[in-house]
């Protein structure tokens, strides 16, 4: 998702204190003066709430609907301050995550509108990578005695651009992803070095996680091979 700004021209936004405008500013999201726009918010936030537990969901409403002291929180619990005030801290940290923060800040809508036009981006991509090979295909056909020149061209610069793709941004698993890093595997360059029978010696590294390793390689132009 696109980094969070959050703008300081207060003029623009709802002032009131009350939830669920409260609980936005504790976010840093300014509540939006625009009745659409703050609509689209609150109920970010409360898809975003759906990933709390039950306990912190009610510590929030505590806090920010109720407008609970941590004293009276606590009495709730019949507990000390800091039960309450580490399920508060919890709660906010979840909530602060960049995913939902920006599906609070944002609005569904137009988080579902940003990933639509990522998944059109890639497909665009895609096909601009189809119509590059088609192209050097053609390119070496008609000028076969420089056919061996331009490959190593083509794969010195793949080799550049997997360099600067990192691990993270291969749609797997976490934990492959992890096991990958372990094995100093940052880069889909340093993937490139492997092949499936070597991802087959990464501990706790199963088939499937290298099926789905090897899938989202294939996306970049790289070809894993089996291996002897």
């Amino acid at each position: 998702m696109p980094k969070l700004t959050i703008k300081t021209d207060q003029a623009k936004y709802r002032t009131t204190d009350e939830y669920p405008d409260n609980l936005l500013l504790a976010l840093g999201v300014v509540p939006s003066s625009d009745p659409d726009n703050h609509s689209q918010q609150i109920k970010g936030l409360e898809i975003a709430m759906q990933s709390l537990t039950a306990r912190e969901r009610e510590v929030i409403e505590k806090y920010f609907c109720e407008l609970q002291t941590l004293t009276e929180c606590a009495k709730t619990y019949n507990s000390t301050h800091q039960y309450p005030q580490e399920c508060k801290k919890t709660a906010l940290e979840k909530l602060k995550h960049p995913t939902r923060l920006a599906l609070i800040a944002y609005g569904p809508d137009a988080v579902k509108y940003y990933e639509q036009l990522q998944i059109e981006m890639k497909t665009i991509q895609d096909q601009i990578d189809l119509l590059q090979n088609e192209l050097h295909r053609l390119e070496d056909s008609i000028n076969p005695k420089y056919k061996k020149r331009a490959g190593r061209k083509i794969n010195l610069d793949k080799k550049k651009e997997w360099a600067t793709i990192p691990i993270d941004e291969l749609e797997i698993p976490v934990r492959a992803r992890s096991r990958l890093n372990r094995s100093k595997i940052y880069t889909l360059y340093d993937l490139s070095q492997y092949t499936r029978k070597d991802l087959r010696r990464i501990r706790q590294l199963g088939e499937i996680s290298i099926s789905e390793i090897v899938k989202e390689a294939a996306k970049y132009g790289l070809y894993i091979m089996d291996g002897e």
